[in-house]
């Protein structure tokens, strides 16, 4: 045979090898797309959880500091603080937030605890702070 005969052959073996090929690449691609456009999916969802935690986590955080602050501008705090445990329900939106104070006399100190409890995707979630304050 000619070399021009064994090179149009092996031409046509290569072209019909390769056709298969390009079925085989597309169903790859559109599988990779797929796996990459779920995975964003699921992340952006994620996300949007987390930012709606995260602002009710602060809005938790703003209530507990106001209510410490109400209590620290008070020039009569140990007259005005009772010992014991008061509970406020606060809604604000979609969700109701629940405002707990305890006070315990420690002699010359006052200690108040404030926590704000809120529950969210069915979990409780809280912010707890606490402070000292002398008695006058």
């Amino acid at each position: 045979m000619s070399q021009k005969v064994l090179k149009r052959k092996c031409r046509l073996k290569v072209q019909k090898s390769q056709k298969g090929i390009g079925l085989i690449e597309v169903i790859l691609a559109i599988s990779i797309l797929v796996i990459i456009v779920l995975g964003g999916a699921s992340l952006f969802a994620y996300s949007a959880g987390q930012i709606s935690e995260s602002k009710h986590s602060r809005v938790a955080v703003q209530l507990t500091n106001q209510k410490l602050e109400q209590l620290r501008a008070d020039n009569n705090i140990s007259i005005e603080i009772p010992d014991g445990e008061t509970k406020v329900n606060i809604p604000l939106g979609d969700v109701s937030y629940e405002q707990m104070t305890v006070t315990e006399d420690l002699g010359s100190y006052k200690k108040v605890e404030v926590t704000v409890r809120w529950t969210q995707m069915g979990k409780q979630r809280n912010v707890n702070m606490a402070t000292l304050y002398v008695k006058r």
